[in-house]
């Protein structure tokens, strides 16, 4: 499997590093944004950008959706680089409270 395309699950400056490193190897870029990002450099560095339902760093922590968004064509891998979206996927879910 080659890869053709990134989904970028991160925002700010380094959903913008990430976009243009991948353009500048060939790769397709799909962005993801919270609601309030919409406008952000990130969403239109990318080749594409995706809504995630949700406001500030929420909607980058909500695994469902990052998947969702994986799952979707064109759109894998994801980079998990830094940040909200790699927490999100690889961190165990925190304890119950005792009692």
């Amino acid at each position: 499997m080659s890869l053709r395309s990134v989904l970028i699950a991160n925002r700010g400056e380094i959903a913008i590093r990430i976009a243009r490193s991948a353009i500048d190897l060939g790769l397709r870029t799909v962005a993801v944004y919270s609601e309030d990002d919409a406008l952000c450099l990130h969403t239109r560095e990318a080749d594409e950008s995706r809504p995630l339902k949700g406001a500030g760093p929420a909607p980058y922590l909500d695994a469902g959706q990052l998947v969702a968004q994986a799952l979707e064509p064109d759109a894998t891998p994801c980079t998990l680089a830094t940040g909200f979206s790699r927490r999100a996927l690889i961190s165990p879910p925190p304890a119950a409270p005792p009692g």
